[in-house]
This record gives C-alpha cells, structure tokens and sequence, in this order.
C-alpha cells in the first residue's frame, strides 16, 4: 500500500510542523529577536509550506497522485486551523490559514481555467475549491477570541 505509506509521513510532517505548541514558539520567539537580525516567523512557515506543496498549482502543472493526496491533506490542516476555537492555535495561525484558503481559491480556480491540465488534475482542482467554499461557508466561532 504505496499511497498508505506516503500518507502516512505526509501526514505525520504537517502534524509537526503544524502543532499548536509549535506555532505557539514561533509566536513568542519573534519578540526574542533583536531587529536586523534573521528570523524564521509563523508567516514564514506558512507561506514556505504552502508554496511548496501547491508548486503544480503556480505553474498549472498536471498533479500526480502522491501530491494530490499531500495537497489534500495540508487542506484539511489548513481548513482545521481556520475552523479552530482561539484556544487550540494562536490567532495569528488562525488569521494565516484564512489567508492561505483565499490564496489557493483564487489559484486553484486559475489553474482549471488555465487549459492546460490533464482531466484528473482538473477535477482535483475543482475539488478542492469546493471544499475551501465549504470551509468558508461554516460558521466560524469568533465569539471567543
């Protein structure tokens, strides 16, 4: 079970890097930094991750499986801090997932426009613009930031 396995690391990486007490350093330790000097943020993290696990998307490049599955699953990641209570992750992880939903949204709809995918990575594509519109559609709890 080739794929099981793939996902299974995949997985267990995005829970890594991904782990509220994980962004939760990163939070702090950007005020632990002198100014000038190099320093890896939250931001940093989110946009390095997503741009490197969307890079087919950019491009409009055909998808195969073992990224299909990987894309789908920093979704889901990224959907599950979106729709987090305040408590589980900082709020700037919150802000930072809501900003990667409208990010792949908008690319992911280029892409299917774009003419030059085979029809598998299309309908990936398309699926996963549904489900950011489904994410986007649940009723996110503010009351408790």
């Amino acid at each position: 079970p080739i794929h099981e396995t793939w996902l299974s690391v995949q997985n267990s990486t995005l829970n890594r890097l991904y782990d509220p007490l994980l962004l939760g350093r990163l939070r702090n330790n950007v005020e632990r930094f002198v100014p000038g000097e190099d320093k890896s943020t939250m931001y940093d993290l989110f946009t390095d991750v997503r741009q490197t696990v969307w890079s087919e998307m950019a491009n409009s490049q055909n998808v195969n499986s073992y990224r299909r599955q990987l894309q789908l699953l920093h979704l889901k990641r990224r959907t599950q801090i979106y729709l987090s209570e305040s408590s589980v992750f900082p709020t700037e992880a919150r802000t930072l997932a809501a900003n990667d939903l409208d990010i792949l949204e908008g690319s992911a709809k280029g892409a299917i426009t774009s003419g030059s995918l085979d029809g598998m990575s299309q309908a990936h594509y398309k699926e996963v613009v549904r489900q950011i519109e489904a994410a986007k559609n649940a009723q996110k709890e503010y009351s408790r930031m």
